[in-house]
């Protein structure tokens, strides 16, 4: 078995994306079992067959790289692996697979795809990564998303896209969007199967909101 302990962490950007293809050849050329400890989710992706999530020397997701990003076990493991935005709320009522819940930001109602029965009244953390996020300026023509009005922060661009910071309410959400031009009141769209909820509430970072009252 080969032991690796964050490896990479001293070389700079463009080094560690060469250094990681040439582990992933080695790994496979050789055939070896690999246990890779590392803080860089690219990392952990890229070179995974399979992924533990660890907080507190607790295993709290194990599974393989889209699950662990695409379906997290926790709101920690979608803090963790990749960016997420997470919206405060309370459930107001089931309906077949999906839970509505009202959001503390602005007391608009979402939906969201779930497999789980939650209690009316219950706290709740509806988690949605940036890029499963759409930023439109007009009415979309399907009933079934979610639309939130939302407000351009702030924007930067990074290359193959555009990063937004936009104020939902009293909180920030990031949305990444091939489109530079967008400015103003905008309207926020996503499906309920691209969210996720979970129990209790756990709102955006300190770091984000200063940042957005900076931007303003």
């Amino acid at each position: 078995m080969l032991l690796l302990d964050e490896p990479l962490s001293n070389l700079d950007a463009k080094l560690r994306e060469q250094a990681r293809a040439w582990l992933k050849r080695l790994q496979a050329d050789l055939g070896i079992t690999t246990l890779y400890v590392t803080h860089d989710q690219d990392e952990a992706l890229t070179l995974s067959d399979r992924i533990a999530v660890m907080f507190d020397g607790v295993m709290t997701q194990v599974g393989t790289p889209h699950e662990v990003y695409e379906h997290p076990a926790t709101a920690a493991v979608a803090a963790f692996v990749g960016s997420c935005n997470f919206l405060i709320g309370t459930v107001e009522q089931m309906r077949a697979d999906q839970v509505d819940v009202r959001l503390q930001a602005t007391g608009a109602i979402v939906s969201v795809a779930t497999t789980e029965d939650w209690l009316p009244g219950a706290p709740v953390t509806v988690a949605v990564r940036p890029e499963k996020l759409k930023i439109v300026t007009e009415e979309p023509g399907s009933r079934d998303l979610n639309v939130l009005d939302t407000e351009v922060v702030t924007k930067a661009y990074v290359g193959s896209r555009y990063e937004y910071m936009l104020r939902l309410g009293d909180i920030a959400v990031q949305v990444v969007a091939p489109d530079g031009s967008l400015d103003g009141a905008v309207r926020l769209v996503f499906a309920p199967g691209d969210a996720h909820v979970f129990p209790g509430a756990s709102g955006p970072s300190t770091e984000v909101l200063d940042l957005m009252k900076v931007a303003a």
